[in-house]
């Protein structure tokens, strides 16, 4: 992620949540009466059609979603037992294509679906279904049980995929400028985005835009579910330790944790470890553990000498783990040094900030340390319910 933070508050409009694309309309026709549908049969998305955002899985991971579809306790315990291969995966490859991370999130959901069918019922899958369709907008209206129910004329759905299409085009036109205006201003394709779910209406007639409504079932702001990332894995591969060891992140489970990965050789790092000394002075006694991971971009950073002398030389103090192949790095997904991850009290990545903390402005450390005191005031969980 080129300077793409996705810590909560952080960086420019439309960029927090790459992932779940929530763009639901929470207020959308919501006052108009109507009679309630019966659920729709979930079909699976078309494995090359990139238009529909994948939803369910990062929807599945927020506490919203888990305490609408009852899911707590052992059942919690044993869904995140479902998730973590799954995680694995999909944190491994979270910057890359749509066509790349897509069917890593289709057989996920896929897993995911059969394990909640079985334990909890095909109510809690309709309405998890119903969710996944608010988080999605507009571009629900691709898939084929939303066309069936409304039935969606060929012209219709032609007028539809030609609206979705050109975001898509303005969008692929701003990666490859890679020229962001500076906040407030959206880029095009952000406008477009925003405007899909009005110009869908459009197409519509008023009964299909009120049947529609209808089939989402009660609307919630999916939008501002925040816990949508996966769960951060929850063991380090190995490697040489200094300033003590936390190889077991699942051991500092009722904790925040930032980890960092750097480059001992980047003045970039060195700025981010130094706001991470400050965070470990501030607040290591109110629940905050910090964890750095030292990456190296060049042989030199290999060498365990060299990489003792400069704990002490930016007098870090907090445990730092010598990645020497990059094992971890890669585990992670990662492509820009430094890259952090705030990690909340049960293990769920909350957020990321890649590249250097004061970029045009941004006051990175300022956002990042607001994200760590909100998950250092959340509860913390109660101890595994599983051995």
């Amino acid at each position: 992620m080129s300077h793409t933070p996705a810590v909560p508050s952080a960086g420019r409009p439309g960029a927090v949540r790459r992932w779940i694309h929530c763009l639901a309309a929470p207020f959308l026709l919501a006052s108009i009466p109507l009679c309630a549908d019966e659920p729709l049969t979930r079909k699976p998305l078309p494995a090359q059609d990139h238009r529909i955002p994948r939803t369910l899985l990062p929807l599945i991971h927020s506490a919203e979603a888990q305490r609408e579809l009852g899911v707590k306790g052992t059942d919690l315990d044993a869904l995140e037992t479902i998730l973590r291969p799954i995680d694995a995966e999909w944190l491994r490859l979270r910057k890359r294509t749509e066509s790349e991370i897509h069917p890593i999130l289709d057989r996920g959901t896929e897993v995911v679906l059969s394990h909640l069918r079985e334990k909890h019922g095909e109510a809690s899958i309709a309405r998890l279904h119903q969710l996944e369709l608010q988080a999605q907008g507009a571009r629900a209206l691709l898939r084929a049980e939303l066309i069936n129910a409304l039935e969606l004329t060929t012209v219709q759905v032609r007028d539809l995929g030609r609206l979705f299409e050109t975001t898509d085009d303005l969008q692929r036109r701003a990666r490859m400028l890679a020229r962001p205006p500076a906040p407030p201003n959206l880029l095009p394709y952000e406008r477009a985005r925003a405007g899909e779910r009005s110009a869908a209406e459009r197409i519509l007639t008023p009964e299909q835009n009120q049947r529609w409504v209808a089939l989402l079932g009660p609307v919630q702001n999916t939008a501002a579910y925040e816990r949508v990332h996966p769960l951060a894995p929850a063991t380090l591969e190995p490697g040489a330790w200094l300033n003590g060891t936390n190889a077991r992140l699942a051991a500092l489970r009722g904790r925040v944790v930032v980890v960092l990965f750097y480059s001992f050789q980047d003045a970039n790092s060195l700025a981010v470890n130094q706001a991470c000394n400050r965070w470990h002075r501030r607040f290591a006694n109110n629940g905050l553990s910090v964890i750095g991971i030292q990456s190296p971009r060049v042989d030199a950073e290999r060498d365990y000498a060299a990489f003792g002398l400069s704990i002490l030389r930016d007098r870090i103090q907090f445990p730092v783990l010598l990645d020497a192949d990059k094992s971890n790095w890669d585990a992670w997904g990662n492509d820009i040094w430094p890259t952090l991850f705030l990690i909340d009290r049960r293990g769920y990545i909350r957020g990321w900030w890649s590249g250097e903390l004061q970029k045009s402005n941004g006051g990175g450390e300022a956002r990042i340390e607001q994200q760590i005191r909100r998950l250092l005031a959340e509860p913390i969980p109660a101890p595994l319910s599983r051995p």
